[in-house]
């Protein structure tokens, strides 16, 4: 306000192509988030891992609830808003809950990281309440709520002299409209970026250092070796996802924690740029929300395999095939659905110490049935 500045001018070209990309965007992140809750719903057994990934799936629903359609709406009337009681609710809950779907995501993570170093570094001092993840996701969700709901103190609409209601921030009189927000959104880059991000490198550099230096005990326990590489393998695609993740959330909004620092430190360096140039950032940010459902199904094998299933459910009846190659009863290849799938094979393993048994049954489960083999 300083600068009498009152928002970007959107040239129409801006205003249309913006659009178009916000709404990809919310199908994406609308159709994908509610297809990983459902998926998550399904995977059994339910660890705490999956719990904490619901949450970041139900965080970035709401922002592409809330935040999508606020920013779109921004783009051809700026801060404009409706007048009332009905206004003056609405400006508070909506950046309240933007604000909170931030928080939730980021704690999520840091959560998921810490639940990951002590299950893989240290499994003995395994703590109870991470078995608990119900608490756990209202522990985060209470703290993200704590921590932003200053917003429903400084949002508020306000009438200009022109007689245009406003969606606006304001400090007073408890804070100071000059200093209270460059100390709020300095806390907010460091709580919510800075100290979790840091911590979660650091944590998932002793993970992956731990992993590398697990070798397998050779010890002729072969149902322990078993076990200890399928562990290990769990452990590796777990980390190879929340890598990913993070990743994902470092990129995406960091430029929007260097527009925050802009705004309330150099408003003359903000106020320049180009308006293509801060809306699109501030596009990047939302977008986020649409990749982590995506990014999170491709690499979970077992999310994977039941977003195969979902997808196959949809195929129609006559092309559905359940094939099976007669030339051997130990070489299998099928298709469920009319998505094909890798061959499978299955084969026998016996210990040259035991005496050969007269008849050996072979139980396989193809699709939910159970075919006996005689050899």
């Amino acid at each position: 306000s300083s600068l009498g500045w009152n928002g970007f001018n959107v040239e129409s070209e801006l205003r249309v192509s913006l659009t178009a990309m916000y709404s990809v965007t919310f199908i994406t992140a609308l159709l994908g988030n509610i297809l990983l809750i459902h998926i998550i719903r399904l995977h059994r057994p339910l660890s705490s891992v999956s719990i904490l990934i619901a949450n970041m799936a139900a965080s970035d629903l709401l922002t592409a609830l809330f935040a999508m359609p606020y920013s779109t709406a921004y783009l051809y009337v700026q801060h404009g808003w409706f007048g009332g009681i009905m206004g003056s609710i609405s400006c508070k809950l909506i950046n309240f809950v933007i604000g909170t779907t931030i928080a939730v995501s980021i704690f999520a993570l840091l959560t998921i990281s810490v639940e990951r170093y002590i299950a893989v570094v240290k499994p003995l001092s395994y703590p109870t309440f991470i078995k608990r993840p119900i608490l756990l996701s209202t522990a985060i969700w209470f703290s993200a709520v704590m921590f932003m709901s200053v917003f429903l103190y400084v949002h508020d609409i306000e009438m200009e002299s022109d007689g245009a209601t406003q969606c606006l921030m304001n400090w007073e009189p408890l804070f100071s409209n000059e200093v209270s927000p460059k100390v709020f959104y300095t806390t907010i880059a460091i709580v919510l970026y800075v100290l979790p991000l840091f911590s979660i490198a650091v944590l998932s550099a002793l993970i992956i250092r731990k992993l590398n230096k697990t070798t397998v005990s050779l010890d002729g326990n072969h149902l322990a070796e078993h076990v200890t590489i399928t562990t290990r393998k769990r452990n590796h695609h777990v980390m190879r996802m929340l890598l990913a993740v993070i990743t994902l959330f470092a990129v995406c909004w960091l430029p929007v924690h260097v527009l925050h620092i802009l705004i309330y430190f150099f408003g003359g360096v903000y106020v320049s740029l180009p308006p293509s140039v801060a809306l699109l950032l501030y596009w990047v940010s939302h977008a986020n929300s649409a990749l982590n459902p995506c990014v999170i199904m491709l690499l979970n094998g077992s999310f994977r395999k039941l977003l195969m299933d979902i997808l196959q459910s949809f195929c129609p009846k006559n092309h559905r095939v359940n094939h099976r190659n007669h030339h051997s009863p130990l070489f299998v290849n099928r298709t469920h659905g009319c998505l094909p799938r890798k061959a499978s094979k299955y084969t026998v393993r016996r210990n040259k110490r035991e005496p050969i048994p007269p008849v050996t049954i072979l139980a396989v489960k193809l699709e939910g049935n159970i075919t006996n083999w005689d050899l």
